[in-house]
């Protein structure tokens, strides 16, 4: 692990000032994703991170104009799964951004040429981030291959700040 406790500390203090950029890093990578999901499976929370899939999937659809999808079939099974009321695996989104999704899968021709789920997307990755992630950076999984997202982040952003300078290539 840490050659000494201030070490863990630095990559906990630089976890927290870029989780916005260090969630998206370990989103990025397939194994570091896998990792993550079974840790929410055991916090009782991996819808966050499936809702999050299933509107990158969205995303995905409509910008490359998949025509083997219905695309109102599978917002319509998201809103099913995620939003509505009571669902198995509803995602805690606030109750404006719920009720307005609500009115607008309840219109029987809805015709989606975008996302609809953006808000709260946006809404449960905060609470993903927040929450789930800032307990998984905790972890023996998230120190042992932590120090390399940060190296990665930092690499990435071109910034002159170092990572030896945070000591966090010492991870054993």
């Amino acid at each position: 692990m840490f050659e000494c406790e201030s070490e863990k500390e630095s990559v906990k203090k630089f976890v927290t000032e870029n989780a916005v950029q260090m969630l998206d890093a370990l989103l990025a990578s397939h194994r570091k994703r896998l990792q993550f999901a079974k840790f929410l499976e055991k916090e009782v929370c991996s819808e966050l991170l499936e809702f999050i899939e299933r509107v990158d999937e969205v995303d995905s659809i409509l910008y490359y104009g998949r025509t083997d999808l219905d695309i109102n079939v599978v917002m319509k099974d998201i809103f099913n799964t995620f939003i509505k009321e009571s669902s198995d695996m509803e995602v805690n989104i606030p109750i404006g951004i719920k009720r307005e999704l609500t009115k607008l899968f309840a219109q029987e021709n809805a015709s989606f040429k975008e996302n609809p789920f953006k808000t709260a997307y946006t809404q449960v990755k905060r609470e993903l981030r927040q929450g789930a992630f800032m307990r998984y950076v905790e972890t023996e999984d998230f120190i042992r291959d932590g120090a390399h997202l940060c190296a990665q982040l930092v690499v990435t952003r071109k910034e002159s700040q170092s990572c030896g300078s945070l000591n966090l290539l010492r991870v054993q």
